[in-house]
């Protein structure tokens, strides 16, 4: 049979994912705040979160809402199962243009063979899209534009490139680069691409124009003005060495982001030890950039290797606490292909200087640390699995969702209440929602720039940083929700918005019922206790 391999990880990858899906029934808070959007238009309130804030471009991927959009006006939830349907679907097109990009680099079996293991177990890669993220899907796309632009395919990179920003706007990381190549290259068929990319995307940011107001996502306008950094001047090159000084210290631990166990966030205990876990991901690392190296002749492949480093420096120098995993699942399955590359020249070049003095092929010698790696990077799914279910059926359905379902019952057309944790709390109730740090609220963004409050990122008295406590004492809504430490800081920092509030309802599971450890893999969960408190006359 041809294409052994390829058949191989999708039936596995394939597997691995609906089993997720039906053991957990796992639904990301910040899935259901996209899916939100396509609850309203279905029941006939249009493109928006909650009716209190006018129309708000509150998601910032346009393919999170487009995509579900169909099951949800066939049935209530009918979204969730849509996208997670997509996304398996996303998954084998993700392997087959990983094993053509390998097979057009000339990369051998086992090389390609740890290549196909991480897409198809890697605990990342399985849990976003199956949860109800875009995720998934932006692999996907990302890996279709790199496969056509590598065998300079204009029509169909015009395609997959004017998805690309549909898909996740930093994505134009992407996208600029391999424009650069294809207009280099051959002008007149670029422009033809052009036209192609810009017949999918015009369409979106006329919509979003006429129907927001503007192109540009509120939420991005939000994370920049809660978690960006603060730049310094064009004309201060101190301060531009301080500021890419801190920017490196900062993300001294980036290494997480691809590293085995750790790469999820909430993962506070691994099998294994982080002094291993950091040496792999290293080697990773040292593997990807041995790969970038020695591709780099083949013209058609550097865009796809300037995509990475752009964004490396995208995110040291931009993204601070902001970083969310998610954003870099396809960034980190690209920088995998790179490492698989980069094996499979080490190997290939091992086997060479060996040659005369040991018969070793280069299959053999990729052979072992092919399977490491691939073992390693599989070994965190069947673990999570099961605690991820405990998540969804033991955390989120007693808390988050009965807390949701009473804000529905109790929230009156009209009023507002403000939560950091907005995907379930906004699900039940079209109450006007200023959440944290404002993604689905224009008010909030405007107001706390109005008052000069700063980002998490920039040094200042504790008061001024944007948080759900601020912003709960600047608007005063009528019902917060709240855990209990950040009410702790509420009434600490803001004492006479406090006393406007009192408690009426709390919903928490104890943490020794809802332990998160199995086969030595421990997470955290903050989302155990929630308090809802209403103010006095409303």
């Amino acid at each position: 049979m041809q294409n052994w391999l390829l058949a191989a990880a999708i039936v596995a990858g394939l597997t691995a994912r609906i089993v997720f899906w039906v053991v957990t029934d796992r639904l990301l808070d910040d899935a259901l705040i996209t899916i939100k959007f396509d609850k309203n238009l279905a029941d006939g309130v249009g493109l928006v979160h909650n009716l209190g804030d006018g129309r708000v471009h509150g998601f910032t991927s346009a393919l999170s809402v487009l995509v579900p959009l169909p099951g949800e006006l066939i049935a209530s939830g009918g979204g969730f199962f849509l996208i997670r349907l997509v996304s398996l679907a996303c998954f084998v097109l993700t392997a087959l243009y990983a094993y053509r990009i390998c097979r057009e680099l000339d990369v051998g079996t086992w090389p390609t063979a740890f290549v196909l293991a991480f897409l198809a177990f890697d605990q990342n890669q399985v849990f976003y899209g199956m949860a109800g993220m875009e995720t998934q899907i932006a692999v996907a796309v990302l890996f279709a534009g790199i496969y056509y632009v590598l065998v300079e395919d204009y029509t169909r990179s015009g395609i997959w490139l004017g998805l690309a920003p549909l898909a996740r706007p930093d994505f134009v990381l992407w996208i600029a680069p391999a424009y650069l190549f294809l207009l280099i290259h051959d002008r007149r068929r670029a422009l033809r691409a052009g036209a192609i990319s810009a017949a999918i995307l015009v369409p979106w940011l006329v919509f979003t124009t006429a129907y927001y107001g503007s192109p540009v996502p509120n939420t991005v306008l939000a994370k920049s003005a809660a978690f960006g950094p603060h730049l310094p001047g064009l004309g201060h090159p101190v301060g531009w060495f301080h500021f890419l000084r801190d920017r490196l210290t900062d993300h001294r631990h980036d290494w997480r982001v691809f590293a085995p166990f750790l790469e999820k966030a909430f993962v506070v205990k691994a099998p294994l030890s982080v002094g291993l876990l950091k040496a792999i991901s290293l080697v990773v690392a040292a593997l990807a950039v041995i790969g970038a190296v020695a591709t780099w002749s083949r013209r058609s492949w550097r865009p796809a290797i300037a995509f990475l480093a752009l964004f490396a420096i995208y995110k040291v120098t931009l993204l601070t606490i902001g970083f969310f995993e998610w954003y870099g699942v396809p960034v980190v399955a690209l920088l995998v292909l790179l490492a698989g590359v980069g094996l499979d020249r080490v190997a290939k070049w091992s086997a060479a200087a060996l040659r005369g003095r040991i018969g070793v092929k280069a299959a053999y010698l990729a052979a072992v640390p092919a399977l490491c790696l691939a073992a390693v990077y599989t070994w965190p799914l069947p673990l999570s699995i099961p605690l991820e279910a405990r998540v969804q059926h033991k955390i989120e359905d007693r808390v988050r969702v009965q807390l949701g379902q009473y804000l529905g019952q109790v929230v009156k057309p009209g009023q507002s209440l403000t939560s950091e944790s907005s995907g379930y709390v906004g699900w039940y109730t079209n109450g006007t929602l200023y959440d944290f740090p404002g993604l689905v609220s224009k008010t909030v963004v405007k107001r706390l720039d109005a008052i000069g409050a700063h980002s998490w990122a920039v040094p200042g008295p504790l008061r001024t940083l944007r948080s759900p406590q601020l912003i709960a004492a600047v608007l005063r809504p009528d019902y917060l929700i709240l855990r209990p430490p950040e009410l702790t800081l509420f009434r600490r920092l803001y004492p006479d918005a406090a006393r406007l509030y009192s408690p009426v309802r709390q919903f928490a599971v104890s943490q020794s019922a809802t332990r998160l450890k199995f086969g030595g893999l421990v997470l955290t969960n903050a989302d155990r206790d929630f308090i809802v408190l209403r103010r006095s006359g409303s």
